[in-house]
């Protein structure tokens, strides 16, 4: 799961990144027209978004979705992305403000936004919360920038929209997936501790660490087996090893990295533990005491 969210998000940024290049050259055309027609008309981007035009062509097959407004809040453009987001067809909103497709609170943040993007003169990016005039919702992340013209002066907005459902939906399984496992590891009558493949502490319930006050700390910062063990010598948890600290710890490792049965051990206050080890599939080691 992580793999493939890892995926869709490189796949996201390359295509953010070619539409920020596409609108990039956009600029570049709109000043070369304006320069050839002597004057600052922002009628001279209809070519561009025409039905024949090829930056329409390159626009419409993203997966983006895209939207051009003027400075008076008005759609100059949307692409076939933003059409089946909001199920609006662009000739019905070509002219309309946002205030026609979306709720007023949602319309408000957004003509906000637009103003503060115009205001910076930058790009901006963040994640958002859309809610249509027919009520339904969208999580998004927007990057917007504003359209200047030669003169440098801006004469629109751009804005990039990525939607976010299904990284929400998998970010909201894997919550679910951890609270399962958390209530399975806490479940277990004995003290439980996960080690991963590089035998780093990575889990343990609430048992473990009242036997192990330490682990929490070691956890953290990506500890290690050798590492807790090390905490035990150093607090004197383990009475056999006084004496021979660096002995203990070699074939301490040495059964760790092999189990082969249960150890029976003796601590410091007094109790007595049986510890046992297994391997993991994944190469980790699950203990309980």
């Amino acid at each position: 799961m992580a793999g493939a969210k890892k995926r869709r998000q490189k796949h996201q940024n390359k295509t953010k990144a070619r539409l920020i290049e596409e609108l990039e050259a956009l600029e570049r055309e709109v000043a070369r027209q304006k320069r050839g027609a002597g004057g600052k008309d922002v009628g001279a981007l209809n070519f561009l978004f025409d039905d024949k035009g090829p930056v329409r062509d390159i626009i419409d097959h993203s997966p983006t979705a895209f939207f051009v407004r003027d400075l008076k809040r008005r759609y100059l453009f949307v692409n076939r992305a933003y059409e089946e987001w909001y199920n609006v067809d662009r000739q019905d909103i070509l002219g309309k403000t946002p205030r026609h497709l979306f709720k007023r609170n949602t319309a408000q943040r957004i003509v906000g936004f637009d103003r503060e993007v115009l205001e910076s003169g930058t790009r901006i990016e963040r994640e958002i919360e859309t809610v249509t005039a027919d009520g339904e919702k969208r999580i998004q992340r927007v990057i917007k920038f504003p359209l200047l013209d030669p003169d440098g002066e801006a004469i629109g907005v751009c804005g990039i929209l990525t939607d976010l459902a299904g990284q929400k939906l998998a970010e909201k399984e894997i919550r679910e997936s951890e609270q399962r496992w958390r209530g399975a590891v806490e479940s277990v009558q004995e003290g439980f501790a996960l080690y991963d493949a590089e035998d780093r502490l990575v889990a343990f319930n609430e048992k473990y660490r009242r036997m192990r006050p330490e682990a929490q700390e070691i956890m953290e910062r990506g500890g290690t087996f050798e590492d807790v063990t090390r905490a035990n010598i150093k607090y004197e948890i383990i009475p056999e090893a006084i004496g021979h600290e660096e002995a203990f710890i070699k074939e301490r490792l040495r059964q760790h990295r092999n189990p082969k049965g249960p150890i029976i051990r003796r601590f410091s206050d007094g109790t007595w533990s049986r510890i046992n080890e297994v391997k993991t599939p994944e190469g980790g080691t699950a203990i309980t005491f």
